[in-house]
């Protein structure tokens, strides 16, 4: 069973009924608001999908908001990340590390693992040991499979 992490308070959920949008089925968007009426995701105020908007492309196999329902991998902590990195090349790959997560303070949080590091950013790390030429990947502390809110 993965983690669950929890539902931010403004997540957008989706209204779409059964046969009327071919993604539905695996739609994390449409799973929340079905499964607000039973419970399961509550929230005090739901803001759900503008199905005439057409940016959205809503109803459609080409829908801007979807997200899957399938859980991702994340990890969790990368206290050992650097202990393979050659000196010389330390403070610049740490840097850049640090740049992948947008400010130092999420980066220190990820790093002690009280943050989990999504895909996307397990992603950039790797492209940052690559672009400094280190032959071992990244290695973080443990994963955990969990749903992916973004």
């Amino acid at each position: 069973m993965p983690q669950q992490l929890s539902m931010p308070v403004s997540y957008v959920s989706c209204t779409a009924a059964e046969g009327q949008c071919p993604l539905r089925e695996h739609c994390l968007r449409s799973k929340v608001y079905r499964e607000s009426t039973e419970g399961v995701f509550f929230s005090p105020v739901i803001t759900v999908v503008n199905f005439k908007s057409p940016q959205n492309r809503a109803l459609t196999n080409e829908c801007k908001l979807y997200r899957t329902d399938q859980p991702k991998r994340f990890a969790r902590g990368m206290k050992h990340i650097f202990d393979l990195v050659p000196k010389m090349q330390y403070k610049a790959v740490q840097q850049a590390v640090q740049n992948c997560f947008g400010c130092r303070r999420t980066y220190f949080y990820c790093k002690k693992g009280e943050q989990l590091i999504s895909p996307g950013e397990q992603t950039a790390i790797a492209n940052v040991f690559q672009r400094h030429r280190i032959d071992t990947p990244p290695h973080f502390d443990d994963y955990v499979e969990c749903l992916d809110w973004e």
